[in-house]
């Protein structure tokens, strides 16, 4: 019988917490580079700053929802945007309704939730509300006050198209991709001093939420020039992390050897100002600090939505600081999908990298990461009671277990994730006493042949505790 473990739903609510003060120290306006004062803080809390203002030498900044916008919206001579001047009368929630219609710097357009139509666009507060349970506007949100969850929530708030791509990123070879190095990345920052790790350009948090159930000693700071997917990914992927929106083409509010470690997933090639951009990445990484940049798109490869990529020897020479692995992405995925393990020991054949439509980049200052890293997928288990199946697919009972199909909720992301290298199976039939291992996991901790190829082929996932752990009880 198919049962379903959902989500918990206090575990994902920003209510928790705002931004740490012991990061309030590291931060620094992007523009003049002076420290921060609290203007004044609305919500008083031992856990950091939910809804106040930071003030520094020539603007001032908006923290809404326990979101830090580090970004200076309208004319160049106003030290301040609308969302300051509705927190100094005391409406955060009409903050919040201002960042919902001009936060936005995806590329993807900024909807509109302040007017209270119910139509198109203008609707989206009232379907956010839907999703959410709450009364308007959605500000303090509680416990058990979720009905549609994320789904509900993407669908919103966002476009139908990103909306499906945002649900589906563990369907999509980028996330993927990453994960393998992502397992290497975080057992290296375990070791440094303050574990302390930047997420930049975080999208809504789906890698964040990867790195926490792997290493969840690590602290995790996201960003994002993108102010509704720091707010969804606060509210519903990684409640507890810290999230700044900022600008990635301006210099990072952060001080010097911030963080021990950085990782980027498919925004590199999004950034306009890469050189500038890099020396930033250089600057706020500790002295034995590492980097990470899963899917950068090649320039003479072909790429949907190419951005502005550069081609690997490009890549090479921007990140001229450090020891670098280039690595081509789908060799990541030929090597965990065959060995569960990441080659570091040498540089990858140049011809591969010239053809391959997206590269993967590990940077450190020092050599010790390159060599070979065994038993990734051994590492994924490290919080079973995370694992689910890909959301992509649907799950059926059959008389000996579980048959998985994909379904994709349409053509263009079934083409944009398959490509040239299909990496997920369209169909999987799972054995009872399969399902039954991947349950027993939580207490035995020992992988199985079957439960591993399940790993291996992505069916089996770590899950962001917003998704639903279709096929086994709670």
């Amino acid at each position: 019988m198919i049962r379903e473990a959902r989500p918990n739903d206090s575990a994902r609510i920003s209510e928790v917490g705002g931004v740490p003060w012991g990061l309030m120290s590291k931060l620094r306006c992007p523009c003049c580079g002076s420290r921060f004062e609290i203007g004044f803080d609305l919500r008083p809390s031992e856990e950091g700053l939910r809804d106040g203002v930071l003030r520094c030498d020539c603007y001032e900044y908006p923290v809404v929802s326990g979101i830090a916008v580090l970004r200076q919206m309208g004319p160049v001579s106003s030290t301040r945007n609308e969302a300051v001047e509705y927190l100094k009368k005391s409406d955060p929630n009409g903050a919040l309704r201002w960042l919902f219609k001009y936060g936005t710097a995806t590329g993807v357009p900024g909807l509109d939730p302040i007017s209270t139509e119910a139509t198109g666009r203008a609707g989206i507060f009232r379907r956010l509300r839907k999703s959410l349970r709450i009364s308007p506007p959605p500000l303090h949100v509680g416990p058990g006050q979720l009905r549609n969850g994320f789904h509900g929530a993407l669908q919103a708030a966002r476009p139908r198209g990103y909306s499906d791509y945002l649900f589906h990123r563990l369907a999509n070879p980028s996330l993927l991709g990453a994960i393998p190095p992502l397992v290497v990345f975080g057992d290296a920052c375990r070791e440094k001093a303050t574990g302390r790790v930047l997420d930049l350009l975080c999208g809504t948090g789906h890698a964040s939420a990867i790195l926490r159930a792997l290493r969840p000693e690590v602290q995790i700071v996201m960003a994002d020039s993108d102010f509704v997917n720091l707010f969804l990914a606060r509210q519903f992927v990684v409640s507890r992390g810290a999230a700044l929106c900022v600008d990635a083409e301006l210099p990072l509010p952060f001080g010097d050897s911030s963080f021990d470690g950085l990782f980027c997933l498919d925004g590199l090639h999004y950034v306009r100002s890469k050189v500038a951009l890099l020396r930033e990445v250089d600057r706020i990484v500790s002295t034995d600090g590492v980097w990470l940049f899963p899917h950068m798109h090649n320039l003479t490869a072909e790429n949907g939505n190419p951005g502005a990529p550069l081609s690997t020897e490009g890549y090479a020479v921007r990140f001229s600081f450090g020891h670098q692995r280039l690595v081509p992405e789908h060799e990541v995925l030929h090597q965990f999908q065959a060995n569960g393990c990441l080659d570091l020991t040498a540089q990858s054949d140049p011809i591969s990298m010239t053809s391959c439509n997206a590269l993967t980049l590990l940077g450190a200052r020092t050599e010790k990461l390159w060599n070979k890293h065994s038993g990734l997928d051994d590492a994924l288990c490290r919080r079973p009671d995370l694992l689910g199946f890909n959301p992509l697919y649907h799950v059926e009972n059959v008389p000996d277990g579980l048959m998985l199909r994909s379904v994709w909720p349409s053509e263009p992301l079934r083409q944009e994730c398959i490509g040239n290298m299909p990496v997920l199976p369209e169909a999987v039939h799972v054995p009872q006493h399969v399902v039954e291992e991947i349950v027993e996991l939580r207490s035995a901790g020992t992988l199985s042949d079957d439960v591993r190829k399940l790993l291996r082929s992505f069916v089996l996932v770590i899950l962001p505790e917003c998704y639903p752990r279709t096929g086994f009880t709670a």
